[in-house]
């Protein structure tokens, strides 16, 4: 991405979510600045002290309210 694009990735979004202190470390020492985690069934904001486990919303596209159609690029 950084060599398409001409920018540094300094985000890490660990896919699915999935992730454990092993994943962290690598992440840390790849030069990754931050990095985000799903918990599953929660859309809670967690703990924010740590910058390699930033929580994310989970977005399943059914979502309701101020979100029903932005998925499909409603205004």
């Amino acid at each position: 991405m950084e060599d398409n694009l001409g920018i540094k990735v300094s985000h890490l979004v660990y896919p699915y979510g999935y992730y454990n202190k092993q994943i962290m470390d690598l992440t840390k020492q790849a030069g990754y600045l931050f990095a985000t985690v799903v918990v599953p069934q929660s859309n809670e904001l967690t703990d924010l002290t740590d910058r390699y486990e930033l929580n994310r919303y989970r977005i399943n596209g059914q979502q309701d309210g101020a979100l029903f159609g932005f998925f499909a690029g409603a205004r």
